[in-house]
């Protein structure tokens, strides 16, 4: 998907401020989803899917426990 640099930006922005939300809450956000993220803020998949891998990741974690 092409997107332009301002969106990218854009993106880069949101994803950089909703991690140090979470940080600030006390949370780490897991590598994964911080990959996730990205490749979304560079418009290397769109934001379902990575909402969808990282709820697979959740729903695969909490069979564990």
């Amino acid at each position: 998907m092409n997107i332009s640099n301002e969106e990218r930006a854009d993106r880069l922005f949101t994803v950089k401020n909703a991690i140090a939300t979470q940080q600030l809450e006390g949370l780490t956000v897991d590598p994964e989803t911080v990959t996730d993220l990205e490749a979304w803020a560079n418009g290397e998949m769109t934001l379902d899917d990575a909402k969808a891998r990282c709820l697979a990741r959740i729903n695969q974690r909490a069979k564990w426990t």
